[in-house]
């Protein structure tokens, strides 16, 4: 599942995650632009270091919004973290069964 768009390879304990949008709406409720630089940023692992072993390509995690180094690649926008930097990983409802 590796993103083969990226033609990065990360050291050590990093990590190459593509960015996602912070969600216009949660459930009926309209969040504003002020609101959303206050939420943290989540993204989808495409590239790991040989030294990560707490997340794996294909997770869905979130980040601190100033954390790691923002890039683009492609017209695509990821960023580089550091292992510390992810915040958690978000549990989707195959992993919870």
């Amino acid at each position: 599942m590796e993103d083969l768009t990226i033609d990065i390879i990360p050291l050590g304990g990093r990590l190459i995650v593509k960015q996602e949008r912070a969600p216009e709406y949660i459930g009926n409720i309209y969040i504003p632009e002020n609101t959303k630089e206050m939420m943290p940023t989540e993204g989808i692992v495409v590239r790991v270091g040989e030294d990560v072993d707490k997340v794996s390509v294909g997770d869905k995690v979130y980040y601190g919004r100033y954390a790691g180094f923002h890039f683009e690649r492609k017209k695509v926008n990821y960023v580089f973290l550091n292992q510390d930097d992810i915040l958690g990983k978000i549990i989707t409802e195959k992993e919870e069964k």
